[in-house]
């Protein structure tokens, strides 16, 4: 095996055991190389990433966000980077911002080392923060695992691209740059200090042709431009807006046809003259993830072979490169930006003109409107894919843009005007939380919106086709039954949420036995959505024996025994972690957080579970020893995650039988003796609360006892009755089955309870 080939094993299966940063120069003659970079390749468009073009540079809208929410960057040291990148980084694990965080100060401790000027040295930091977010938190997001994300770049580098695959590299990333040449490479990294080298026997540099003169256009040509741009100003430029009124016709002429149809087919549309009718679709969601890449790999295959002409857009749209920028200097107000936007013929050029005074005005006559960079980096967009769609277009064949992924809000303007000016409009996001950026704007877009059922995370573009598994009628009747049943109806299929959070509710102590059987669904403040269940669940600790009636107090607590009920009568009762498991809690908690790490090590008992149980269980591990819930010193916190990594069997059990929308699970006590909880009785109560489970704790001398690690604050305490000490517990278990009421026959021969 190639040492490079090491990037397709685990960390742990490494030597050393650490991410991998090569970078790979030419080709060799035998094909390995090109064999290794395809291999390597679908794994990045897969579950990493892939650059093959420049990556993006950040908005000004993103940098001022990140300003919004770090605050200062007059000085970038250790301690403001870490307090940066947690700010910034919600999205990642508390270990992860730290190794996160940790990679960031390494670049910039080294680019300090080379001399690098303060104020050079703030943009390159601000501008690798904006991107560590977007496009590379859903990589970051992946780091700890044990297998590291895959990130590929090839082509020309500039020096912030490489920083950022080097910061990737840091954080837990195995990363491969490769080109035929390393110049551009080496501007940046001249030691090699970022990457190994591996080198080919075969060189072909891609030659970079001189830079040409824009070729004069034919004297016709430049004689209509020179009339448009010299005829028209700022105080005219609405005075011709009238001549192209109603002549886009969007989304009407379809009825209810098939959209995707009518995408590659403009046969059917009709129009005549000057008309154009077009399409502008939404299609927010996913089904199933094969189907929905699929589906979107054929739709540009379709493409291709359709003769229209067609653009397809993910992630960000480029910014204006210097050259649009100036055909626009010094334009202040919307008339001076449409006097001054020229795009292909003079037709297209009013629609667009049009287009953009339309927005800008709405704009301002709102709360929201648009600033004059912002405005100036619509109109060269709006020149730059008008231009670039029409120039060339077959007569009655409307071009098509297609946008896919995540979206700013300016991008939802470029679409609306490219709508306007005549193009169809297609956008796709696998992801429905991204309809909320649509639904910010003040009026209606006038699109067709498609929906649907679920959600996927986004995924590059799909480069080729996926191998599907045959689906019966049955199973797509079932589906579409799904689709129908579980689609905001109140129903929900069995484990269709892999998250929930709770909501301790206040009640009486009359309302506990009332609630105590209702599924989470019909109780009251249930949530679902985004994939997470708010399960409102009951904490609470009884004080006392009501009217001191001993017989009829067993009969209560044991009508709260059920089939999924954890029962406890005596303290302590959950056993204390060995000392293996105690000493080992001390490496897995690192800077506030659980480490993946503790996945690969001997102590880890739950590798039988499934990945989303055992992600959910050090989830909320995480969040309980991070919070308040506990009062622990910093070696109870240790205590308490090896208490965390080795629950019992039985409440596993529990926990992996969860479904959040249905029967809530129980923890019942009967604190009966003159004892406490112990540490470890205080974090299964406290841990099976933060899952969502239901936990009583009845006390019948009303003595102190969760409280040695629980403070009040966090359940309900009510106080029933007079305190009674010395009270022996009888089996609940059993008391539970003679409670059974008559059935009708018992009734009716004069039986007693059955």
């Amino acid at each position: 095996m190639s040492n490079y080939e090491a990037v397709f094993l685990r960390t742990d299966e490494r030597q050393p055991p650490q991410p991998l940063f090569f970078r790979f120069i030419g080709t060799d003659a035998a094909g390995e190389t090109e064999a290794f970079l395809t291999r390597y390749r679908a794994l990045a468009a897969t579950d990493g990433l892939l650059f093959s073009s420049a990556i993006p540079d950040p908005w000004e809208s993103d940098l001022n966000r990140l300003r919004a929410i770090t605050g200062d960057f007059s000085r970038v040291t250790e301690q403001a980077v870490s307090a940066h990148v947690t700010a910034w980084l919600t999205q990642l694990w508390q270990n992860q911002q730290s190794e996160t965080a940790k990679a960031v100060w390494s670049l910039v401790k080294y680019l300090k080392s080379r001399g690098m000027r303060e104020e050079t040295l703030r943009g390159v930091y601000t501008a690798l923060l904006c991107r560590l977010s977007t496009p590379c938190g859903r990589a970051l997001r992946q780091t700890g695992s044990g297998d590291p994300p895959k990130v590929l770049y090839e082509g020309d580098i500039t020096a912030q691209e490489l920083y950022l695959l080097y910061t990737l590299s840091l954080a837990g990333c195995d990363v491969v740059y490769a080109h035929h040449s390393e110049e551009s490479y080496l501007v940046a990294d001249p030691v090699s200090r970022f990457s190994v080298p591996v080198r080919g026997v075969i060189f072909t540099p891609r030659a970079i042709p001189p830079a040409k003169p824009e070729p004069e256009p034919p004297p016709a040509e430049a004689e209509r431009k020179e009339a448009r741009s010299s005829a028209v100003t700022a105080e005219t430029v609405r005075a011709d807006l009238d001549k192209v009124a109603g002549a886009v016709q969007t989304n009407l002429w379809l009825g209810e046809g098939d959209v995707w149809a009518a995408a590659l087919d403009d046969a059917g549309r009709g129009g005549s003259g000057t008309e154009r009718r077009n399409l502008f679709v939404l299609c927010f969601g996913a089904d199933e993830r094969e189907n929905y890449r699929n589906r979107l790999f054929f739709l540009r295959e379709k493409l291709r072979a359709s003769g229209k002409k067609w653009i397809i857009m993910s992630l960000r749209t480029p910014p204006p490169n210097e050259e649009e920028k100036a055909a626009l200097c010094g334009a202040d107000t919307p008339e001076e930006l449409a006097a001054r936007l020229v795009a292909g013929d003079e037709f297209l050029t009013l629609l667009a003109r049009r287009a953009l005074l339309a927005l800008l005005d709405e704009r301002a006559a709102g709360e929201d409107a648009v600033d004059g960079a912002a405005a100036r980096r619509l109109a060269c967009w709006l020149a730059r894919y008008a231009e670039a769609l029409f120039t060339e277009a077959r007569p009655g064949r409307a071009p098509l843009f297609l946008y896919y992924g995540p979206i700013t809000p300016e991008e939802v303007d470029l679409l609306w005007l490219l709508k306007e000016i005549g193009a169809d409009v297609l956008y796709f996001s696998p992801d429905k939380a991204d309809k909320e950026v649509f639904r910010r704007r003040t009026r209606p877009l006038g699109a067709r919106e498609i929906e649907l059922p679920g959600s996927l995370p986004w995924e590059p573009f799909p480069e080729e086709e996926l191998r599907l598994r045959a689906e019966t009628v049955a199973y797509n009747a079932s589906r579409e039954l799904d689709r129908i049943l579980y689609s905001d109806t109140g129903l929900f299929r069995q484990r269709q949420f892999p998250r929930s959070r709770p909501a301790t509710l206040k009640t009486t102590y009359d309302e506990i036995p009332l609630l105590w059987p209702v599924e989470a669904k019909y109780r009251p403040n249930f949530q679902a959505e985004g994939g997470v269940v708010t399960v409102p669940n009951i904490f609470a600790k009884i004080c006392g024996v009501e009217k001191g009636l001993t017989e009829v107090y067993w009969d209560k607590i044991a009508a709260l025994v059920t089939e999924q009920t954890f029962l406890v009568t005596r303290l302590p009762f959950f056993p204390r972690a060995g000392a293996r498991e105690a000493e080992a809690a001390r490496e897995f908690w690192r800077d506030g957080g659980i480490s993946p790490t503790v996945k690969k090590s001997r102590v880890y008992r739950y590798e039988h579970l499934p990945l989303d149980t055992q992600d959910f269980l050090l989830e909320k591990a995480g969040e309980l020893l991070q919070g308040n819930l506990l009062r622990l010193t910093d070696e109870e916190r240790f205590q308490a995650l090896a208490v965390l990594l080795t629950l019992e069997q039985e409440i596993l059990r529990l926990i992996q039988n969860y479904d959040y929308t249905r029967v809530i699970p129980k923890l019942l006590v009967v604190s009966a003796a003159d004892s406490v909880f112990a540490l470890e009785d205080c974090v299964y109560a406290a841990f099976l609360n933060m899952t969502g489970f239901d936990v009583a704790v009845f006390t019948p001398t009303g003595n102190r006892d969760i409280e040695t690690y629980i403070d009040a604050e966090h359940f309900e305490t009510h106080q029933i009755g007079e305190y009674l000490p010395g009270l022996e517990v009888p089996d609940l278990r059993q008391r539970r089955k003679n409670l059974r009421p008559k059935s009708w026959l018992g009734k009716l021969l004069g039986r007693g309870k059955e």
